[in-house]
C-alpha cells in the first residue's frame, strides 16, 4: 500500500493527473472497486489497514480538490467549461428565508415537535397515550428501519 500511495502523491506534486478524457466517472468507480477487490484477493495488507490508508487518502484528495476548488480561474467560471470529459459550470443557491421571524410558523412548527415527541413516546410505549385534548396518541408504524453505519475518526 506504501508503494502506490507514494506513486500517487508523486503524480500529484507533479500536478499531471494523468486521466485521459475517456476516463469517465463510472470508470473511476469501477477502478476503485477493482483496486480493493486486488486488495481484498491479494491478502499481502488486511483490509482495516489498506482503509486506513484510504482514509489518509482522501483527506489528501478532497483537500486537494477544495483547495483547487477556490482558485481564481475557478471561481470566474460564469458558464458551462468543459475540459477532458469533465463539465464545471456555477450556479447560485436561491436565497434562504427566515421563517423563523413569523409567529405563527415558530407557533405552528414548536406544536409539530411536540406532536412527533408524543408520536415517538405512544410508539415506545405499552400503554395507550392521550394528547392534552384527551385526543388518543395512534402508534405509528416505522417508515425506514435504521441500518447499521461504519464511523471512521482520523
Amino acid at each position: 500500500m506504501g508503494k502506490s500511495k507514494d506513486i500517487f502523491l508523486e503524480v500529484v506534486q507533479s500536478g499531471n493527473l494523468g486521466y485521459d478524457s475517456g476516463f469517465t466517472k463510472k470508470d473511476a468507480q469501477n477502478t476503485g472497486r477493482v483496486a480493493a477487490q486486488k486488495i481484498i484477493e491479494a491478502g499481502e495488507v488486511g483490509v482495516i489497514e489498506a482503509l486506513t490508508n484510504v482514509v489518509r487518502l482522501k483527506e489528501v484528495v478532497t483537500a486537494l480538490f477544495e483547495e483547487l476548488k477556490q482558485s481564481k480561474e475557478v471561481e470566474d467560471i460564469d458558464k458551462m467549461v468543459s475540459m477532458q470529459g469533465v463539465q464545471f459550470s456555477s450556479r447560485n443557491t436561491g436565497d434562504l428565508l427566515d421563517y423563523e421571524q413569523d409567529e405563527v410558523y415558530k407557533e405552528l412548527k414548536e406544536k409539530l415537535a411536540d406532536r412527533k415527541e408524543l408520536l415517538r413516546v405512544s410508539y415506545k410505549s405499552k400503554d395507550t397515550i392521550y394528547d392534552s385534548e384527551g385526543i388518543e396518541i395512534p402508534k405509528v408504524q416505522i417508515k425506514k428501519y435504521g441500518s447499521r453505519s461504519l464511523v471512521i475518526n482520523f
